[in-house]
């Protein structure tokens, strides 16, 4: 299964730095359905850049 997470000018570089791709509760539904081993995309909406495709390393969580 792939997904895709959404980053901002603001927030791109802290995914990178941290290798964690986030969300709002809002969306905890979809978050909590991501795999280990899952493909993930990252979306800069403001460059309109895709980047990935990146693994999962763990399971969809809160508050890691």
């Amino acid at each position: 299964m792939y997904w895709k997470f959404v980053c901002t000018i603001e927030t791109e570089a802290e995914c990178f730095q941290r290798a964690l791709f986030g969300d709002t509760m809002k969306l905890w539904e979809e978050v909590k359905e991501v795999r280990k081993g899952d493909i993930l995309f990252l979306y800069n909406i403001n460059t309109d850049v895709l980047f990935g495709p990146f693994i999962a390393e763990t399971d969809g969580a809160l508050n890691i």
